[in-house]
């Protein structure tokens, strides 16, 4: 992936790119040391919605990402569990509709996902 390509498709501030490594570091521990403004919670929203949008076809373990996230171990967890979980939610109501029981399943674990990742970093989950 072309990084400047990804930065104009996120409109990444230049606050979180580091040139020297060309990827992007999102804090999550961001409304904790007072640095979040609305400029970074959108950038952290933009940069979330696009790796969704790109990712739901692939296999996050195997497809290397110019993004990094810093914070707690229980915050990158609840981070990935939460991501995972959209991912996961989008592909069954995709497959076997809103009203199926399994998409409802996956509906209630990525609410409680989100719910743990507002907990512990104090952000809002970006994705409605």
């Amino acid at each position: 992936m072309n990084f400047q390509k990804f930065l104009e498709e996120t409109q990444c501030p230049k606050e979180l790119v580091q040139q020297d490594q060309e990827k992007i570091v999102i804090d999550l521990n961001m409304n904790a040391n007072g640095t979040l403004n609305e400029t970074l919670f959108g950038a952290f929203a933009s940069i979330t919605k696009w790796l969704l949008k790109t990712t739901m076809d692939l296999d996050l373990d195997k497809w290397a990402i110019p993004v990094a996230f810093r914070g707690s171990n229980s915050q990158i967890k609840s981070f990935k569990k939460a991501f995972r979980g959209e991912r996961k939610y989008i592909r069954a109501a995709k497959r076997f509709g809103l009203d199926d029981p399994r998409t409802y399943k996956n509906k209630f674990g990525l609410q409680r996902s989100i719910k743990r990742f507002e907990q512990t970093t104090g952000l809002k989950w970006p994705i409605e």
